[in-house]
């Protein structure tokens, strides 16, 4: 068995789990990998399958968190001479909005996935819940995942 299928079959585990207990570890490392051993890469961040990642966020976050004003805000994919490509998702809640909005994922070119460094082991799980959705999502439709941007 391969390394990434091993890393693969780890997430969906992980991803039954977390269906059934709605509980997910927060240890990012282990979403970043999932992402990887699916066979996605940056080019699968396309403004539709951004817009769909930012849907589930949307649907997961509505879930009482952040005094149930937790909302998947703007995508963003940008090109940049300084910082690199970027693909990201804001996020807002009753004390963070417009421009205060946080990072909610962001992704770079070189491989990084950061998921929420603002938020703790709670306020994250709707984030990785979405996260864990949609890699599954890309994984077992390979032509939305290499769609042109």
């Amino acid at each position: 068995m391969s390394i990434d299928l091993l890393l693969y079959l780890v997430a969906f585990i992980l991803f039954v789990i977390a269906t059934i207990l709605r509980v997910v570890p927060s240890k990012t490392s282990v979403w970043s990998g999932a992402f990887v051993a699916a066979g996605l890469a940056f080019s699968a961040l396309s403004k539709t399958n951004m817009t769909r990642l930012r849907d589930l966020l949307d649907v997961q976050m509505r879930d009482g968190y952040l005094r149930d004003t937790f909302r998947a805000g703007k995508v963003t994919l940008a090109k940049s001479e300084k910082a690199g490509d970027v693909a990201d998702i804001r996020c807002t809640a009753w004390y963070f909005k417009g421009r205060q909005a946080r990072q909610c994922v962001t992704f770079e070119r070189g491989g990084f996935i950061g998921f929420a460094g603002w938020s703790d082991d709670t306020n994250i799980q709707p984030i990785l819940r979405a996260f864990i959705a949609w890699v599954n999502e890309l994984a077992t439709a390979p032509v939305a995942a290499t769609e042109e941007h």
